[in-house]
């Protein structure tokens, strides 16, 4: 299993700012692709994200948006494919306070790519206090084939939050 991971950091301010959010990857710079490879079956599975993260928008009661648009290619052989994509979390971290990662939910929005067959699905909003499959993928004959999707996340501090930065990591895998 390989993974991506993301880091989304959002400002808690009263005003309900909006704060673009950044992307780590390998090279440690937030305008390079992110893209890991895992072979076998003749072929390889993939997947990519890379650039900004989109906006996460703090209110009174928590901070949502949306992440960069996740691609996964499937070019394996055989028939009868299978994959599944993951997400999980770590705490986000403020200057007076953490939100647990318990908080925070991941839903895959706008699955897209599924052709001939077989199921693609998300799994809806998900808590990330552990990793979850957010994508499940079974039945592919295809050739080659890319599904796309964009992350939904919500992080909740319902009891208010100081303000502050609070920064997390979120990391998408597939397997």
């Amino acid at each position: 299993m390989r993974k991506i991971t993301l880091a989304a950091a959002g400002v808690v301010a009263a005003a309900g700012l909006l704060v673009p959010a950044t992307v780590a990857n390998a090279a440690n710079s937030a305008n390079t692709d992110v893209t890991f490879v895992i072979t076998g079956m003749g072929g390889s599975l993939s997947l990519i994200t890379g650039g900004p993260v989109g906006t996460i928008v703090p209110g009174s009661g928590g901070a949502s948006g949306t992440l960069t648009t996740v691609t996964v290619t499937d070019s394996r052989d055989g028939s009868g494919r299978a994959w599944t994509a993951s997400a999980s979390s770590t705490d986000f971290v403020g200057p007076n306070m953490t939100i647990p990662k318990s908080a925070v939910s991941y839903n895959a929005t706008a699955v897209a790519g599924g052709l001939l067959g077989g199921n693609l699905a998300s799994t809806g909003a998900q808590s990330l206090d552990a990793p979850k499959a957010v994508v499940n993928r079974t039945g592919l004959n295809w050739p080659t084939e890319i599904i796309t999707w964009t992350p939904a996340l919500k992080v909740d501090y319902q009891g208010g939050a100081p303000i502050g930065t609070y920064a997390g990591t979120v990391t998408v895998s597939v397997a």
